[in-house]
């Protein structure tokens, strides 16, 4: 009977150590698998911030070909606010751009976009289809920030009745990051709406008329036809979050250009996107009087 007693509890002590043993390899896998993932963390955190900086020192770099009120004295950040010198000048943007050295860069550069209310600068390109700059820099390097491109289905001349500009909503702002300011802060288009598209042909100006947050799949990414035109304006308006944006004195009878900047929404968002629309009210040819 005690013999039958001492062999229950070897077994019972064996079976404890069994249990402390089982429970310390798990503990030690645990412990392995959370170094693992906080390595991993690490290394993704840490590719992100090279990649972010890269891309930062590039278009750094590229923005030294698009300056900003450089010929008639007119400060950047009078420039970046809308504000007009005291001269009485012209609506006329004051950048100098050197588009041979853009083009020198890259040899698909498109044109320069210039969003003064954000203080957007940037060359776009304009690749043989939509994935060609999804994650290349204009430099043509890989990163996750990639490129402001031309929609490969669009005319290259931006000829067409609306023409689409992608880029990335990144975090920290860059590309077309400052984009979702517009939903956060409305007065930003009002003091300001309007946008630049410049070629070497000369400038084009559009007004924002509208922004809105939408499907990949809507109907909004069509081609817009003369016969179509109208309803097209009329539905984007409607969705339109930006306030008052019946009044803006476009006259959409004379079928003025669209210009679409799409940027998809933000995390959280998978499937949406954000497109801030602008028609073509002015335009000055290469060699008109500043």
């Amino acid at each position: 009977m005690e013999e039958a007693k001492k062999m229950d509890d070897r077994k019972r002590s064996r079976g404890k150590k069994q249990l402390r043993g089982r429970n310390l390899w798990i503990f030690r896998l645990l412990l392995l698998l959370s170094a693992a993932g906080i390595l991993l963390f690490g290394s993704l955190f840490l590719k992100e911030y090279r990649e972010y900086r890269a891309a930062d020192q590039e278009y750094a770099s590229l923005r030294e070909h698009i300056e900003v009120g450089t010929e008639s004295g007119e400060t950047e950040e009078s420039a970046e606010s809308g504000e007009k010198a005291e001269s009485g000048e012209s609506e006329r943007p004051e950048l100098k751009i050197d588009y041979a050295a853009l083009q020198k860069v890259n040899p698909d550069f498109s044109a320069v976009l210039y969003f003064p209310a954000l203080d957007l600068r940037y060359p776009i390109a304009a690749g043989k289809d939509n994935e060609d700059y999804m994650h290349r820099s204009f430099e043509g390097k890989s990163n996750a920030a990639g490129s402001i491109f031309l929609d490969a289905a669009a005319s290259k001349d931006y000829s067409d009745l609306n023409t689409f500009v992608f880029g990335h909503n990144m975090k920290n702002g860059s590309m077309f990051g400052k984009l979702k300011l517009l939903l956060k802060d409305p007065g930003l288009a009002s003091s300001n709406p309007y946008l630049y598209l410049c070629r070497p042909d000369g400038i084009r100006k559009y007004r924002i008329f509208s922004y809105f947050v939408t499907d990949v799949e809507d109907a909004v990414y069509r081609d817009v036809t003369e016969a179509d035109y109208e309803s097209y304006v009329e539905r984007s308006l409607k969705r339109s979050a930006a306030p008052e944006s019946s009044e803006t004195g476009i006259d959409f009878t004379e079928k003025p250009k669209l210009l679409t900047l799409s940027t998809c929404s933000g995390p959280g968002s998978a499937g949406k996107r954000l497109l801030v629309q602008a028609a073509l009210v002015e335009q000055w040819q290469e060699g008109d009087a500043q």
